[in-house]
């Protein structure tokens, strides 16, 4: 059974809802995450990206898929 983790970014793009599908915890709390998006112009597009809980910023990068 598959869960996904529903989070909300905040981009210069304006929101996006990215459902987490996998994630993985990396050194000096920061974390790598795959998933989709859920909302937006690029409803369907796949994204992985990474997050420092620390300094509080990340990277989303938006792979193919979607609208």
């Amino acid at each position: 059974m598959l869960s996904y983790l529903p989070v909300s970014f905040d981009t210069t793009g304006g929101p996006m809802e990215v459902l987490i599908e996998e994630m993985q915890e990396l050194a000096g709390h920061r974390f790598s995450f795959r998933g989709h998006i859920v909302s937006g112009v690029h409803d369907g597009a796949r994204v992985n990206g990474n997050y420092a809980c620390l300094t509080k910023n990340g990277k989303l990068e938006i792979l193919s898929g979607g609208v």
